[in-house]
């Protein structure tokens, strides 16, 4: 036990295990089972009197220097964790800011970039050897000052005076990768920089190198393939940018941009949606935008199937229904599309949109009446919106309405 407790010495001054409570628990046990066990093997000999009031004597001192012992690393531990506390405490609220300005493709606010900045020079003032934090220090400095970007090579545009802050960005990066050269990431972003940005031919080989090092990460993945797309390697980019997409959702829509707008392969990007609805009809937008019309028609062809096998379980969402609905209605198969918005109702009352798209249905049907009471429930449930009253307005002087008036005076 007590060579146990030598070993978890030894391995604690290269990590942090005692950091955490229920170790530093488990550790306090051990010691006093130690010295436990020592007091009894020593009390099952028999000694004299004298040499046994030397030996509790010199037990006593034994223990004191335990207790101090272990004394000493229950506050090296706590000390510790509540370090690590206040750390991780201040590093789950950058997160919630980073997510926020993510969801916006990095076009986050000066104040959101701000509270990232500031947020991770806090932890890195409680962690100074820590890359991973000093990395996304210098990560969300880049992302604030490279938000203009050339709308043609989606790069970001700098000016002059900006130029010596990038420079500042590279020699942190390259710091990070001094101090821990087996990390992927500093490579990625420092290798991006240097080849897209200051010209350095240099900044390939790191992104290269960044991509060995961490083959899981998406965006080192996504980067090494865009690498690859600018040196003409297409076909060694198209595994990079699935995995990518594999690792991270949110970077399909780059990536199907630059498979239908680059690389002009826009079947890569069907393939890489596979039957996810909210991917294909991103495809179909930029296909229609590409002039692709015959291919954009599949794409819809094969969502449509889709919802229709959704929509044939009873327990379906009621967004599936009324997107099958807008679906019919574009087919001009009016009555398909308004019992598919019936249906969503029925599930979600609230939705005054699908109301009104039902609604307008109705009147292509000359179900006028019916239509009149979709409109009308819109405006009880948003007295203001303005298409309810202008829709209403305008069936209260319908030719249909005016005669079942007539006919029931």
């Amino acid at each position: 036990m007590g060579f146990g407790l030598l070993a978890i010495l030894v391995h604690s001054v290269s990590d942090y295990g005692q950091h955490i409570p229920a170790n530093a628990f488990l550790s306090a046990i051990f010691c006093a089972l130690l010295v436990s066990l020592a007091h009894q093997n020593r009390e099952q000999t028999t000694h004299l009197v004298l040499s046994s009031h030397r030996l509790r004597s010199g037990r006593a001192w034994v223990v004191c220097l335990l207790l101090i012992g272990v004394c000493g690393i229950w506050a090296w531990a706590l000390i510790g964790a509540d370090r690590a506390r206040r750390i991780e405490l201040c590093w789950a609220k950058i997160r919630d800011i980073e997510e926020t300005v993510a969801k916006n493709h990095w076009r986050g606010s000066d104040t959101e970039f701000a509270d990232l900045i500031s947020g991770t020079k806090a932890a890195l003032e409680h962690h100074q050897d820590n890359v991973r934090y000093r990395y996304w220090h210098i990560t969300y400095r880049w992302r604030s000052i490279s938000r203009n970007k050339d709308p043609e090579m989606s790069v970001a545009v700098f000016s002059e005076g900006a130029m010596p802050e990038v420079r500042d960005i590279v020699e942190q990066l390259h710091q990070i990768c001094f101090m821990c050269p087996i990390y992927g990431p500093p490579y990625s972003l420092v290798g991006q920089i240097e080849q897209f940005i200051l010209n350095d031919p240099n900044g390939a080989e790191k992104i290269r190198k960044g991509f060995r090092l961490a083959p899981s990460d998406p965006v080192t993945c996504f980067v090494a393939a865009r690498l690859d797309v600018w040196e003409g390697k297409t076909e060694d980019s198209i595994a990079k940018f699935e995995k990518a997409v594999r690792l991270d959702r949110s970077l399909f829509r780059k990536v199907a941009d630059i498979f239908i707008y680059q690389l002009s392969k826009p079947h890569l990007a069907i393939s890489i949606a596979g039957d996810d609805i909210g991917r294909l009809s991103h495809v179909a937008h930029v296909l229609d935008d590409m002039l692709y019309f015959d291919l954009a028609e599949q794409v819809r062809g094969k969502i449509k199937g889709l919802l229709e096998a959704k929509c044939s379980d009873p327990d379906t969402s009621a967004s599936v229904l009324a997107h099958l609905g807008s679906i019919y209605d574009r087919e001009g198969n009016n009555e398909a599309a308004a019992e598919c918005y019936r249906q969503a109702l029925a599930r979600e009352y609230s939705q005054i949109q699908w109301r009104l798209e039902l609604a307008r249905l109705l009147v292509r049907a000359d179900k006028i009446p019916e239509a009149m009471t979709e409109a009308r429930i819109c405006l009880q449930l948003r007295p203001q919106l303005k298409a309810a009253k202008t829709l209403v307005e305008e069936l209260s002087v319908h030719p249909a309405l005016l005669s079942q008036k007539a006919e029931s005076l």
